[in-house]
């Protein structure tokens, strides 16, 4: 009898203890892109109970446990511990990336070269056009003879030509160059023996149309805007085939805590108050109140202060639209229609020192961001994969330097001694 209670005893926490078996299952995605993540190591705390993400990122394993905690590890992504409450329940879980800090390597300034050196010109602005220069300047160091000049890597003048005054060479998306006055811009052809023009835009035309467009892919123009005080930015396309070029606005950024604390001073009562003295109803008022806070007037205090208009940075490098959000301190890439494809923290974004500019090399390959500290003038070449600094370039403490440009392994650069002066010369300097 007592052989037979225990048989029975034995049966009866094996029947519970089958009754508590459980499925545990999900996905695990980066946090970033939301893709799929496989390898990812999933292990009950406590057990040998184990498993790994297949392509599509899924995992499953039987649990037997209460309250079941989860380690799920990566090597590329940081750990995570997850409690399951509801076993049989399909959960997602979104991994971090690992992201290393490296300290960044600085590369010092010697040698330094002044291209111009030689050439009988002062430099009023200039273009990298593969492994030539194009120069706008003054012929002989005289402000009224003005020149566009083609030299080669030593400087050596390989075409010039005599035009009337002008402040700026410009190429747009298309590769097309153009020098710039007042009234118009005019359209460089550079050919084997000669500097010509082919074409004459009036300057009000050129800035509304083809300066305002900020960078090209494939078959779209992309172009942004600000709005609501400037409080708001917005990036749009238009393709280039499109008979009616219809605006498509794929990306949206907002300085929300400005925006509440402007409401809060510029709202229906603020108003109101003035609605008498105009003529206004008060429903007309509440009706239109964000046409009267687009319209608000701000002094010079507010639009450097508390107001001070959103500044999102934004470039492409090969198909990739980078963004870096100064509202949330984030790198972030985009494909050409919008969609986020990596977020990353870029920490050197709350520096004090980032003068909220980026440069793009002529490759198209690599990003930098423009930082300075009194007269000292850095480049900072941003990983585009995890957001950090990987390298300091630090330009020589020359007081005025102008149009910053990467190229050719090389970072070029107008100098000038005084503020107000016109006499700049090019100088050089390698990347390392």
């Amino acid at each position: 009898m007592k052989k037979i209670l225990n048989i029975l005893f034995l049966l009866i926490l094996y029947i519970h203890g089958f009754s508590q078996i459980s499925k545990i299952s999900g996905y695990i995605k980066d946090s970033a892109s939301l893709k799929a993540i496989s390898n990812v190591n999933i292990l009950i705390e406590g057990s040998h109970i184990a498993c790994k993400t297949d392509d599509s990122g899924f995992f499953s394993l039987k649990n037997t446990m209460s309250k079941p905690k989860l380690i799920i590890s990566h090597l590329n992504y940081k750990k995570q511990y997850i409690v399951i409450n509801k076993p049989d329940k399909e959960i997602q879980v979104l991994l971090s990336p690992q992201i290393t800090e490296l300290n960044p390597i600085t590369i010092c300034s010697d040698p330094i070269i002044n291209i111009t050196k030689k050439l009988p010109v002062y430099v009023i602005d200039y273009l990298i056009i593969g492994n030539k220069i194009l120069l706008l300047a003054y012929n002989h160091k005289k402000l009224n003879d003005t020149r566009l000049f083609l030299i080669d890597d030593e400087a050596k003048i390989l075409l010039d030509k005599k035009i009337e005054s002008a402040r700026e060479l410009y190429k747009d998306c298309f590769g097309d160059i153009y020098y710039l006055n007042k009234k118009e811009a005019v359209k460089i052809e550079i050919n084997t023996d000669e500097i010509a023009f082919s074409d004459t835009i009036p300057r009000t035309d050129f800035d509304e149309t083809i300066k305002a467009i900020d960078f090209k892919i494939d078959d779209n123009v992309y172009f942004h805007t600000y709005h609501y005080q400037m409080l708001i930015q917005k990036l749009h396309y238009i393709n280039l085939y499109d008979e009616e070029k219809e605006k498509q606005t794929i990306l949206t950024f907002a300085d929300s805590n400005k925006i509440d604390i402007f409401e809060r001073e510029y709202n229906v009562f603020f108003y109101t108050r003035k609605a008498k003295f105009y003529g206004l109803s008060v429903t007309t008022v509440y009706n239109n109140l964000n046409v009267f806070r687009s319209c608000q007037p701000l002094d010079w205090v507010d639009k450097h202060g508390r107001f001070s208009p959103i500044s999102i940075q934004m470039q492409k490098i090969k198909d990739e639209i980078f963004v870096l959000n100064t509202v949330t301190n984030t790198m972030e890439s985009f494909d050409k229609e919008g969609k986020l494809l990596i977020k990353r923290k870029a920490d050197f974004l709350t520096d004090k020192h980032y003068k909220e500019k980026i440069l793009k090399s002529e490759d198209d390959e690599k990003l930098y961001a423009v930082f300075m500290d009194a007269a000292l003038i850095q480049l900072k070449e941003i990983d585009l994969k995890t957001g950090v600094i990987v390298k300091q370039i630090k330009i020589p403490d020359f007081p005025y330097i102008e149009q910053i440009k990467v190229a050719n392994n090389q970072v070029y650069f107008l100098y000038k001694r005084k503020i107000n002066e016109e006499l700049k010369q090019l100088y050089t300097m390698p990347l390392g």
